[in-house]
């Protein structure tokens, strides 16, 4: 398959999404106020993107800077974003927030992932 072959398919397939998404429940203000969003690489532009969506309400960080820096996710609701479903880092910090509030946001179709399931607490 050539490059423009395979734009084609994936445009085909964003789609196709498209026509099956539905939106979340939006949190509340409250709830914002105390989010962090989680990731590494193109996971950690996402993550940025949602503190930008928010217009600063939620926060983003890099996994391996809440690893060394535990006390951030005290009482703090955290997702992770991550496209392999396997970054160590995620992985080892979800471990810990798993003790609080941990939501898991996988966007890989890959049945490999580490971190196992779309959502866990």
């Amino acid at each position: 398959m050539n490059t423009i072959e395979a734009f084609e398919k994936d445009i085909e397939l964003q789609s196709n999404f498209l026509k099956s998404f539905k939106t979340q429940k939006k949190l509340s203000s409250n709830q914002q106020k105390n989010t962090l969003f989680s990731g590494s690489g193109d996971s950690l532009v996402s993550a940025m993107l949602a503190e930008s969506f928010s217009n600063g309400m939620v926060k983003f960080m890099d996994p391996l800077d809440l690893f060394k820096n535990k006390h951030l996710i005290k009482s703090k609701h955290v997702y992770f974003v991550s496209i392999s479903g396997n970054t160590i880092t995620n992985i080892m910090v979800a471990k810990i927030a798993k003790k609080n509030y941990c939501y898991y946001l996988k966007t890989s179709k890959s049945a490999c992932s580490s971190l196992g399931y779309d959502h866990f607490t």
